[in-house]
């Protein structure tokens, strides 16, 4: 190969390496110098440019479009004396897909009071949240996903704090975030510190930090005081930090600060295996036999369910025979919790029949190969997009109260139903794409319906304006509404308590026609009842669901 030549690639090579950063050009190094030294062997030295350069041009383009950045945020990070009613803004470096409504628990994580107003600009690269503060008091504001419109999402988290104060508190926490035996780079993984200690709910913040690229951090601008460290890395990419969906959490030991900066706290990844059903019939066996005798197993779900039958949450609720009392217990495969219910999340449960011993129902294990061998893994396997992931959820015993009521035979019998979807996560809801029911004989586990592939979108548009009963009801603390427009219009899905007063967005923009699904997430809330309703256009429509604890 002639000097030339070598100068003119070498040149090419450099010029490509500066416009897109040092991870892409080390990424392509190799692939490179590869090319170089196998040129005379395939192909024409002169050639070799021009594929070279579109090789080049077209990977670049094609990172390019996968970045997206955050270029600049308002306040600024360790900012004194903001304004008690201010704006909180964010700067994208392109145009963000709305769909993903950024907000408490949604890509970001927060202590702001209340529940902001965000708006985004013309050209949807800056969303600003009008905020009012309390005087005297330091605010956390980490980002840790967002999606551009091109499909790119948020590499890097961004963490910055400020206060309506003159001064911050003077401590910090500082240490190392390990991958441990999850494999996951530590690297970038937020790591906050909370007032209260994470177990399935998010973090009460008031120190945040982005770990440097081997997982070191320091949490400045901590007051002395007892506090609960974690880490978390959203690894699938979705927008919501779940370990059961196989993103990384580290929970530490409390911390305590006192009138020093802690050193040498370390938060270690960790893995969350699901629950197999028999373990957790086991669990629920053993506190339930601590409650009053007068009581009987009413509901039984899983959720996040795997091919074997193991669930990421089981849960179990129980009424006492009065029908004023119920107790809920949770088998999850981050917390064990158990407590009562209120009067009001009990009268769902009070239509249900008894499920008097579900270690005779077949287990799960061999349920769910009856429903792979049933066109459960053709499914499963056949992904309708890249964008989207499986769920399944499973159900036990009356099944006449569920959505798998149309399939219901016999209403006097107990069944196994599972439900396989693909969906995606938007706003820290589920946005149901394409679903499939089982139904299964409560003691084989044989299958004895199956339903067609039910596809939403604009592969089955409706004729007509409709809002579907939420699935499951009761719930707790998510619940999945369905709806369907007929055509292109403003759209919004609402939520409110008793009292009338709106406590959740779930849509608000021009919604295409079709099919459409939302998982609602519940967990700030208290138990109850909640109403849920959708506006499109000149039309409208509510409905009732209940939240248990």
């Amino acid at each position: 190969m002639s000097t030339h030549l070598i100068l003119e690639a070498t040149y090419f090579y450099h010029i490509f390496s500066a416009n897109i950063g040092w991870l892409f050009a080390a990424t392509i190094d190799t692939v490179f110098h590869i090319v170089l030294l196998s040129v005379p062997i395939f192909i024409h030295q002169r050639s070799l440019m021009r594929y070279l350069y579109i090789f080049l041009v077209l990977v670049s383009f094609s990172f390019a479009q996968a970045q997206l950045t955050v270029q600049s945020f308002a306040p600024a990070d360790n900012s004194t004396n903001v304004p008690l009613t201010t704006s909180i803004s964010l700067t994208f470096s392109s145009a963000l897909d709305t769909t993903y409504q950024l907000g408490a628990d949604v890509g970001i994580f927060w202590n702001l009071e209340g529940s902001p107003v965000r708006h985004y600009s013309a050209d949807l690269r800056t969303v600003t949240f009008d905020v009012l503060l309390s005087p005297a008091s330091v605010y956390v504001f980490c980002v840790y996903f967002a999606r551009a419109q091109g499909g790119g999402t948020l590499q890097i988290p961004v963490g910055f704090m400020f206060t309506t104060g003159s001064s911050f508190p003077p401590y910090s926490v500082s240490g190392n975030v390990l991958s441990g035996a999850t494999g996951v780079p530590p690297g970038n993984a937020l790591v906050i510190l909370s007032t209260t200690p994470v177990t399935g709910g998010p973090p009460n913040p008031v120190s945040g930090a982005v770990a440097d690229g081997v997982g070191g951090y320091i949490l400045p601008h901590v007051a002395n005081g007892t506090y609960y460290p974690v880490a978390a890395k959203d690894v699938n990419g979705n927008g919501n930090i779940d370990p059961s969906e196989g993103d990384a959490v580290a929970f530490g030991d409390p911390v305590i600060v006192n009138n020093a900066n802690l050193t040498g706290v370390n938060l270690t990844f960790a893995s969350f295996a699901p629950v197999p059903f028999t373990a957790a019939i086991h669990i629920a066996d053993s506190i339930s036999a601590t409650l009053p005798l007068d009581k009987s197993l009413r509901y039984l779900g899983g959720y996040d369910v795997d091919t074997l039958g193991r669930a990421g949450d089981w849960n179990f609720l129980y009424l006492k025979n009065s029908g004023v009392q119920g107790y809920e217990i949770k088998v999850t495969s981050r917390e064990l919790y158990w407590g009562t219910l209120d009067s009001s999340s009990c009268w769902w449960l009070s239509h249900a029949r008894s499920l008097s011993n579900p270690g005779l129902a077949a287990n799960s294990s061999v349920f769910l190969a009856s429903v792979e061998n049933s066109g459960g893994r053709e499914f499963r396997t056949q992904k309708p997009g890249s964008n989207v992931r499986f769920q399944c959820q499973i159900n036990l015993g009356d099944l006449t109260a569920t959505s798998f009521w149309p399939l219901i035979t016999d209403p006097t019998l107990d069944y196994w139903g599972a439900r396989y979807s693909f969906g995606y996560d938007s706003s820290n809801h589920w946005v149901e794409v394409s679903s499939k029911n089982f139904i299964g004989n409560y003691f084989t586990g044989a299958i004895i319906l199956v339903t067609d592939v039910k596809t939403a979108g604009n592969a089955a548009l409706p004729l007509e304006f409709s809002l579907s009963q939420n699935y499951p009801n009761p719930f707790n603390p998510s619940t999945e509404i369905r709806f369907s427009v007929p055509r292109e219009e403003w759209t919004t899905l609402k939520v409110f308590n008793l009292i009338g007063q709106e406590v959740a967005t779930l849509v608000q923009g021009r919604v295409p026609p079709g099919q459409h699904s939302i998982r609602f997430d519940a967990g700030s809330l208290s138990s109850g009842i909640y109403f849920y309703r959708l506006a499109s256009g000149a039309q409208a429509v509510t409905k009732r669901m209940l939240l248990m604890r």
